[in-house]
């Protein structure tokens, strides 16, 4: 590796969306916009924070994606 790559700094790009055309649930309403989907659709008001925040977008239904995680234990 040159020592001219190891001096160049990487570009950061920050994308979100500007609108979503359809989604399978979501636990708020759209109505309150609390823990909707329409709340990724801007600039991140929470991120790198957490916690429960009902500017944050929370999925009604999970799915089974967590059976197949490495961290996944049966009880």
């Amino acid at each position: 590796m040159s020592k001219l790559n190891d001096s160049i700094e990487p570009i950061i790009v920050e994308q979100y969306p500007s609108s979503i055309r359809n989604f399978s649930s979501q636990y708020g309403s759209n109505s309150s916009g609390s823990y909707a989907v329409r709340n990724i659709c801007k600039h991140p008001e929470i991120y790198p924070l957490y916690g429960d925040s009902t500017r944050a977008l929370v999925f009604r239904t999970y799915g089974p994606w967590w059976i197949n995680m490495p961290s996944y234990k049966e009880m």
